[in-house]
């Protein structure tokens, strides 16, 4: 990346201007001039009193390379602690013991907080970072994403649901959709079965983690609205949001405060 990828900061003149290791907890808004690409770097890289110049330096450079310019998938999947380390959050590793990648991903601030990390700060580096995967998934299936702050709900309802797909090759649809882990829980089923099913209903099928149950829940209903409408029925709009706003709405709130 060209050195207009630091908005013409020297990072590491500007990390030196900053006494870190003075800093109290709760006081990293002393970092609020540094910026990536526009982007705030204490909102992606949890700093602490114990960090030092030098340390952050790096941090911001292996994040550039590692989670912003390009997510580095090997990383997430096969070393989650390092990922984690990354991005100044190695203490939180025995938290996701339980969880696949795919499901970390796709946790809220509610789920976050039910696993054990009260750290509001800690969550919101988290989703923030959480965030830049599924924007880069989103591109991967084809999804124009012209933003780190876009809104991924917006842009994937933009992207009319693909019905040839779902009728003739159900599992490679729910695999289109980002939610090819849970291809086993569905098995057996049809997809005429599958867009009827509701929140409670794949739960009871053992998908358990929130944040990739509203994804599969918002886009069944989509699936079942576009189904519809081939025979004249316009169903209401108001459910195929409601699984999502189950939870980001304290997400969101949360995330705007800082």
């Amino acid at each position: 990346p060209s050195s207009s990828s630091f908005n013409n900061f020297d990072i590491l003149s500007n990390i030196r201007k900053i006494d870190v290791t003075s800093l109290k907890r709760g006081q990293s808004s002393k970092f609020d001039t540094i910026y990536i690409d526009g982007l705030r770097i204490s909102h992606y890289i949890h700093i602490n009193e114990a960090t030092n110049a030098e340390d952050l330096e790096k941090s911001i450079r292996f994040f550039k390379e590692n989670y912003l310019h390009k997510v580095n998938y090997k990383l997430l999947k096969e070393n989650f602690p390092a990922w984690l380390e990354g991005i100044g959050l190695s203490e939180l590793d025995h938290k996701f013991g339980a969880y696949k990648w795919q499901e970390i991903i796709e946790m809220g601030w509610q789920d976050l907080r039910d696993i054990g990390i009260n750290n509001s700060n800690m969550r919101k580096v988290l989703i923030r970072n959480f965030t830049l995967v599924k924007l880069d998934q989103a591109r991967k299936r084809g999804i124009h994403v012209n933003s780190p702050r876009a809104q991924l709900t917006e842009l994937e309802d933009a992207v009319p649901i693909d019905l040839d797909l779902l009728k003739k090759r159900f599992p490679e649809w729910i695999e289109s959709i980002g939610c090819g882990i849970y291809i086993p829980n569905l098995e057996g089923k049809t997809w005429q079965e599958a867009i009827e099913m509701k929140w409670s209903n794949l739960e009871a099928l053992g998908i358990k983690a929130r944040g990739l149950r509203s994804r599969l829940a918002r886009y069944l209903y989509r699936a079942k609205q576009a189904v519809y409408s081939e025979k004249g029925i316009i169903l209401p709009g108001n459910e195929a949001k409601r699984a999502q706003t189950v939870n980001n709405t304290s997400e969101s709130k949360s995330l705007e405060t800082n």
